[in-house]
């Protein structure tokens, strides 16, 4: 029987880690890099590159689910996400002020679950800060990375459409580059899951890239992958989280970093579920 991912809300959690949507085995790839001719642009990384498309119309990706894809991706690629990525906050002041700032709102005595947390290199800013913390992401081998690199933070596969915790379970949520991943048509019902495990008082942490239209990769770190990354205006993602019933408290957007990886300005929103007024007791 499978061990749920409400087990890591308590002691003892750095080995846990358990499938929880269904999604089968890692398979080769349908998606072709020529489905986009003369149209993709390349951003030199260390050891690699990344290919990165013009928008693409919705027709000219396969017919699997958007998890599927996004499994697949990051599983073929964590690797080298981990020599690209492990270490990219250590010099974004920013970025660590808006992870410190929402550490510090999380109420007192609850813990934070970081959802699509990668290899954990965001989960480690939280912990470093202070915050009881673990790590949930769809990739089972980006997970494995993390275990790798943080033993002593609980980390397990799973998907923020459907989360395996109870509700009010956490204090804080961080979503750190992940719900990039998440359709328009989806994102509601995401952001439902977040009010329902949140305590009243608690607080989401969000970063994404902000714009008007996706990217597609087809190729990255040198494997052949199908990541569609929702760029999205920050005023459309506050009222979508307005209507899940979390208030934004804090928006911050930087300009890209000019680091060849960035091209678009950042986004980062803190939200708040409501706690109870004095006369209305918590639920």
């Amino acid at each position: 029987m499978p061990i749920p991912i409400s087990a890591m809300i308590g002691p003892s959690t750095d080995q846990v880690v358990v499938l929880l949507i269904g999604l089968p085995p890692t398979a080769p790839n349908p998606c072709s890099a020529n489905s986009v001719p003369n149209m993709a642009t390349t951003i030199p990384m260390t050891n690699t590159a990344i290919r990165i498309p013009a928008t693409v119309a919705s027709e000219a990706m396969p017919e699997t689910s958007f998890l599927d894809r996004t499994r697949d991706g990051y599983d073929r690629t964590a690797g080298g996400y981990v020599t690209a990525f492990q270490h990219h906050l250590d010099d974004k002041p920013l970025d660590q002020a808006m992870l410190r700032a929402f550490t510090q709102m999380v109420p007192a005595n609850h813990r934070i679950i970081d959802i699509g947390c990668g290899t954990g290199a965001a989960t480690a800013v939280l912990r470093d800060q202070g915050a009881d913390v673990s790590g949930i992401d769809l990739s089972p081998n980006m997970i494995a990375h993390a275990r790798r690199l943080h033993p002593d933070i609980g980390f397990a596969t799973g998907s923020m459409t459907d989360l395996d915790l109870p509700d009010a379970a956490v204090g804080g949520l961080c979503a750190w580059y992940s719900v990039i991943h998440i359709p328009d048509e989806a994102l509601p019902a995401v952001f439902a899951e977040f009010h329902r495990i949140l305590v009243p008082g608690g607080v989401v942490l969000l970063a994404f890239q902000v714009g008007d239209q996706p990217r597609h990769l087809t190729e990255a770190f040198g494997e052949r992958v199908d990541l569609l990354f929702h760029r999205r205006r920050p005023e459309s993602v506050a009222e979508l989280l307005h209507d899940a019933g979390l208030a934004v408290h804090a928006q911050l957007i930087r300009e890209s970093d000019g680091d060849g990886v960035e091209s678009t300005p950042q986004g980062y929103l803190i939200a708040r579920k409501p706690a109870p007024s004095a006369e209305e007791p918590a639920s």
